[in-house]
């Protein structure tokens, strides 16, 4: 029975794929892309290689989105303070005339 719009099943692939997300950015952080396996991010997560597979198309595509979410967690707690920035930038130059 969904909850919320939520699924057992979506809630537990979600869950599933955060693990192997965690795993890959220790794995990749600790040995790089090409000293990193498929099968040490799955020894790591405790899952079995093939699990790997049904979330990543290969070590790449994980790589690639251990990389996604390391530069939005860079960046996006930054963004409401740049925004305000530019928002604050905007006024002082309209308030100048300087539209």
């Amino acid at each position: 029975m969904p909850v919320l719009g939520r699924t057992k099943k979506d809630v537990l692939s979600e869950f599933r794929k955060s693990e192997l997300l965690n795993a890959a950015r220790a794995v990749f952080g600790k040995k790089g892309f090409h000293d990193a396996s498929i099968e040490e991010i799955a020894e790591m997560a405790e899952v079995a290689k093939g699990t790997v597979y049904l979330y990543y198309k290969s070590k790449n595509d994980l790589y690639l989105e251990a990389l996604r979410f390391g530069i939005g967690s860079l960046v996006n707690p930054v963004r409401p303070a740049a925004s305000v920035s530019a928002s604050a930038s905007r006024l002082t130059a309209t308030r100048n005339g300087q539209t």
